[in-house]
């Protein structure tokens, strides 16, 4: 192990002991650490616990940031990995308090806001979401599709009413960067929308650029599906425990549109490393499970035109890539996690989509043609 890393891990193992104990009441001890890369912005270590309240668990995991570049972890800051660390801890510290058992989410013990490190609960060696999925078990991966749908659905009618709660905890832990207005959002989106055009030689159209335009209801705070929302809740975000299936790693968590987590299933989880096709009866299930739970906790989710047109529209808004997924660099290539071929599959589900709404056919007939379809949707 890297010096850096033993010094962390010792500093780590020294603070995680403080934030246990004032938790549980009574000294602690941990004993045997090992560490593992969770990303560019953090590292993860596992502690054993060698003595302390009857009450601890037998493990824990300490999650610290650690930043890029020799980056100095600035609790004050509103960029880099401070941000990153805060928004996760905040995430698991209010989706700990929304629910009763079955938890969402891994138990958090607590943290360090100066250090840049918090404690929560270590799951143990139990498979992740998209190991299963990539597995041979076809029931397996049904089951936990449509419990995934469960969970995000859950996650998101319980929070829509304690959105404050949130964001209580979030600015306690230190500031956040200015979010971009609706108009800005989509701003952004006519430019990729525009360098993909040029690249694949497509006309953007008057329609195009309208229904740009009438995707900013999804970002506006007075939506009716405005909650807390995970935005990257990916097949290997989620880990399938005893008690049921739990979702973590919440850097990029923040109030947001509901229906752009729920729709992740339609647009084959467009983030993640392992995007692929889901079977379109599996994709239906999920979707009714999805609704039916949030019908439960957001009594605007039996609007069914309401619904229909929010899930197009997220749909739209991930098919056309506003994060990197998909967009030709200067020499022409694609770069990003998400290849040609998702796109295509996402492009033609939408298409398919068309008519449950009054959604122009600006988006879908550009995004069609990118797929290299040669019939016009609604014609």
């Amino acid at each position: 192990m890297p010096q850096l890393s033993q010094e962390l891990m010792l500093d780590s193992a020294a603070s995680a002991q403080q934030i246990l104990s004032s938790r549980f009441g009574g000294p602690v001890l941990l004993g045997n650490g090992t560490s593992f890369k969770a990303s560019g912005r953090s590292i993860l270590f596992r502690f054993d616990v060698v003595d302390g309240p009857s009450a601890l668990p037998r493990s824990i995991i300490v999650k610290r940031a650690i930043g890029r570049d020799n980056e100095r972890f600035d609790p004050s800051s509103s960029q880099g990995s401070a941000v990153a660390l805060f928004n996760d801890w905040a995430g698991l510290e209010f989706l700990g308090r929304l629910t009763g058992d079955p938890l969402l989410v891994p138990r958090c013990y607590g943290g360090d806001r100066n250090l840049g490190l918090f404690v929560m609960e270590d799951l143990g060696q139990i498979p992740r979401l998209d190991q299963i999925l990539l597995g041979n078990d076809a029931t397996a991966a049904d089951t936990a599709l449509i419990d995934m749908a469960s969970v995000l659905a859950r996650m998101h009618g319980l929070s829509a009413s304690r959105r404050s709660d949130f964001v209580d905890l979030r600015d306690a832990l230190g500031p956040r960067p200015d979010p971009l207005r609706p108009e800005q959002v989509c701003a952004g989106f006519k430019a990729i929308l525009q360098r993909l055009a040029n690249h694949f030689g497509v006309d953007l159209g008057a329609a195009v650029l309208s229904d740009v335009d009438r995707l900013t209801a999804l970002f506006r705070e007075d939506h009716p599906f405005w909650t807390y929302t995970h935005r990257d809740p990916c097949p290997d975000n989620w880990m399938l425990a005893d008690q049921g299936i739990r979702l973590l790693d919440f850097e990029y968590g923040a109030l947001g549109n509901s229906m752009l987590d729920g729709v992740f299933g339609r647009i084959h989880f467009p983030t993640c490393w392992c995007t692929n096709r889901i079977p379109e009866p599996v994709i239906g299930r999920m979707e009714q499970t999805y609704r039916n739970e949030l019908v439960k906790h957001l009594p605007a989710a039996q609007d069914e035109a309401l619904y229909a047109r929010t899930f197009v529209e997220a749909c739209a808004r991930s098919a056309h890539p506003g994060d990197a997924s998909a967009i030709p660099d200067e020499q022409g290539s694609i770069v990003g996690h998400r290849d040609d071929a998702a796109t295509r599959r996402t492009a033609n589900d939408l298409a398919g989509r068309d008519d449950r709404t009054t959604w122009s056919s600006g988006i879908t007939w550009t995004l069609v043609q990118d797929a290299g379809r040669s019939d016009q949707p609604g014609q």
